[in-house]
Formats: C-alpha cells, sequence, structure tokens
C-alpha cells in the first residue's frame, strides 16, 4: 500500500482492504460474479511459481489453454465488458511469426557451442530459452518504438530465463553426484549459521568469495526446508540447488563441484548478482545492458560447468 509492491498477493491484499470500505470497488462485482476468483488466483500462483524454475511443474499446451481462457473469464468479470466467445483457433499468425523464428533458431545454433547437450536435453532446452529471451531484449532495446512497459516485461522474461537455465546447469551437477543423507542433516534452521557454513564450504572448494569472507546474501537466503528438499533431490529454488551442492561436495573428495570450483572461482558471486537482479514478483530492477552482460556472464559459466562435468 505504501511503496507500491508489485507481486500479485500483496496487490491483492491491498485491493480487499480497499474493497472492504468501498462498495463500488471492481472486487466487489468480481465476488458476485466469480465468488471462486482468490481461490483459482492461489492456484494460478503456485503454476506460476514452477514454471519460473527448473522444476517439472510446467503445465502442458492443454492445461495452459484452459489457463489462459479461465483468466480470460475472471478479467471480463472483473472489468465487467469484452467478448466471451473468441476462438483461438480462427486469429491469423502474428506479423512477427517468422521474425520470432527466426531469432528461436539463432537462438538453437548459439546453443551448439556448449559441450555435452546431446545427453543433457533438458539444459539444451533451457539455454535455448535463454539466448532466445537475450536476443528478443536486444531486438527490442535498439528499437525507438520499443516502449517502457514493454521492454520491462521481455528484461524479467530474459532474467528469469537465465535463472532457469542456471539451474538446470547445476541439477545437471546433482544428477552426476549423490547427495548423502547427512546434507540434509547439516542444515540449520538459524540461516546467519547456514550462511556461514556456506562460506566456509565455498571457501574450502576453492570458490570466490566477497572481500567480507561471506557469500552473497542472494545466495545463502534460502530457507532451511528448501535446501532440505534440494538436498533430497526435490530443488525449487536456485538458491536452494546451489547450497546443497555445496554442503555435499564440501563432504565428497570426488565430487563434480570442485572441479567446477577450479574453473570458474567466481561462480558463486555470478550466481549471487543473478539471483539479486531476479528479485520478486514483476519488479525489474535491470537494464537491457545489464541484461546482456550477465546472460554473456552465466553463458561462460555454464560453458565451463559443462566442461568440467563431461
Amino acid at each position: 500500500i505504501s511503496f507500491g509492491n508489485k507481486p500479485l498477493p500483496g496487490r491483492l491484499a491491498a485491493a480487499l482492504l480497499a474493497a472492504q470500505r468501498n462498495p463500488d470497488h471492481p472486487l466487489t462485482a468480481l465476488a458476485t460474479r466469480e465468488p471462486g476468483a482468490l481461490e483459482y488466483l492461489a492456484e494460478l500462483g503456485k503454476l506460476r511459481n514452477g514454471a519460473s524454475h527448473d522444476t517439472t511443474l510446467v503445465p502442458s499446451a492443454e492445461v495452459a489453454t484452459e489457463i489462459r481462457d479461465r483468466l480470460f473469464s475472471l478479467l471480463r468479470a472483473l472489468v465487467g465488458a469484452g467478448p466471451a466467445d473468441i476462438e483461438a483457433g480462427n486469429l491469423e499468425a502474428p506479423w512477427g511469426a517468422d521474425l520470432l523464428l527466426r531469432i528461436r533458431a539463432r537462438a538453437e545454433q548459439s546453443v551448439e557451442a556448449y559441450p555435452g547437450l546431446t545427453e543433457r536435453p533438458n539444459l539444451r532446452t533451457r539455454l535455448i530459452d535463454m539466448h532466445y529471451s537475450a536476443l528478443i531484449v536486444k531486438l527490442l532495446a535498439d528499437s525507438s518504438a520499443t516502449t517502457a512497459e514493454t521492454l520491462n516485461t521481455r528484461l524479467r522474461d530474459a532474467i528469469v530465463a537465465i535463472a532457469i537455465a542456471t539451474e538446470a546447469a547445476f541439477a545437471e551437477i546433482a544428477m552426476d553426484a549423490r547427495t548423502p543423507a547427512s546434507v540434509a542433516q547439516a542444515v540449520s534452521d538459524d540461516r546467519e549459521r547456514n550462511a556461514a557454513q556456506l562460506a566456509a564450504a565455498a571457501t574450502a572448494l576453492g570458490f570466490a568469495v566477497e572481500a567480507s569472507g561471506c557469500l552473497p546474501q542472494s545466495v545463502t537466503h534460502a530457507k532451511a526446508s528448501l535446501i532440505r528438499r534440494a538436498a533430497r533431490g526435490a530443488a525449487q529454488t536456485l538458491s536452494a540447488r546451489v547450497a546443497a551442492l555445496l554442503l555435499a561436495a564440501q563432504q565428497q573428495l570426488e565430487h563434480p563441484l570442485r572441479e567446477v570450483a577450479k574453473r570458474v572461482p567466481r561462480l558463486l558471486l555470478d550466481v549471487g548478482r543473478l539471483v539479486k537482479a531476479r528479485g520478486h514478483g514483476d519488479i525489474v530492477v535491470v537494464t537491457a545492458a545489464e541484461v546482456a552482460e550477465i546472460q554473456n556472464m552465466l553463458a561462460n559459466d555454464i560453458r565451463a560447468m559443462l566442461e568440467a562435468i563431461d
């Protein structure tokens, strides 16, 4: 309310409080037309969170179509207008479809420079998405016709795509090395203690840390429950996955992350910058130039990671 919080839960909470005091508020009409709207938005939030990470929670094309139709119905109920019977199949392909296909082909060509992707199809797909999103940002940033809102949306998409590709790269390391049960047991419910433990592990493995001797807070801030899930093979966030791998590598002399540390000592600092840039919700904290720099930085890191584990 005070600071223009953009994530959906915060906005909904503020809107509900406003609607309670204003009988003419749009949410009042929405409650009458779509009484299950808030429950649906909560489910949509879960799907969105899953699709924002390297997980198997991404819905199928059929489910995505159902989500779109249901959301449009909800939005029509909110604004009280708009046709409800538009058939997507009757719409012509957008004028830029051929351009987007060429950009996709260029992204696929860029990925050919990464080693060992034939055996890693999920990572290959994630890297194509990363390069595709970065190319879209460059195209829009170079055009004077691009509005700030349009560019901000694509900046957000690009940072998320880079983060997902990075998650997928760490997932490949996790699949190449079993994480012992003792890792989950070593995780503390005290975040400060975990941060110190992770910094010590990173230093022991040969990774660079900040001048203070710590890792970026964006790397060490993961909830203990998420780190434990990652240690058990059910990672949900990049920071939790990295934390679990650090603790596992500290306990295993042959862990592939040790070789990664030799080749990319600044990897964890780069990941920290990426996680910070990603932020939360639809808040955009980076420019097009920064997206290009972060994408190039992580692309080089991921190539080195693949060379280390192949």
